[in-house]
């Protein structure tokens, strides 16, 4: 999966957390905000948004502009997502689905195809807006 993504013009790295996973970053300066790919509880996965900066004022400026956006967003995926303000410093956007890294080799390369393609769907969803949120929350913090 790694590769396919790199292969795309991704910057893409596997998560060294315990829950494993590969980590995309859609603005290579900006480390704090990036996609996840993961399996999570057994029998699902996970692709989403973390929004992580330092800064908590600035993470919830950040999604709340987005959240703004969310029919458009959620328009442009074709599904539901679910909208996380604050996980610890972080909030996230994430779409969850079936599957699980137990499978057999046909279900996994399935699995990989379609998260593959959730993720940069919703990539194209959002990083036309991101870029300009990003701006905006650092002008907000300049006039403060």
């Amino acid at each position: 999966m790694v590769e396919e993504l790199r292969s795309r013009g991704l910057s893409v790295r596997k998560s060294t957390q315990n829950r494993g996973g590969v980590k995309i970053f859609p603005i290579a300066e900006a480390t704090d905000i990036y996609y996840r790919i993961r399996f999570w509880r057994q029998t699902q996965t996970s692709v989403h948004l973390w929004i992580g900066f330092s800064e908590l004022e600035r993470n919830h400026y950040i999604f709340d502009q987005l959240a703004a956006k969310k029919t458009e967003i959620e328009s442009r995926l074709g599904r539901e997502m679910s909208w996380e303000r604050e996980r610890g410093r972080k909030s996230a956007i994430r779409v969850v689905g079936e599957g699980s890294i137990s499978g057999s080799p046909e279900q996994l390369e399935q699995l990989r195809a379609d998260l593959i393609e959730t993720v940069t769907t919703l990539m194209d969803a959002v990083d036309p807006l991101l870029s300009e949120v990003i701006d905006a929350a650092d002008e907000e913090s300049d006039s403060e």
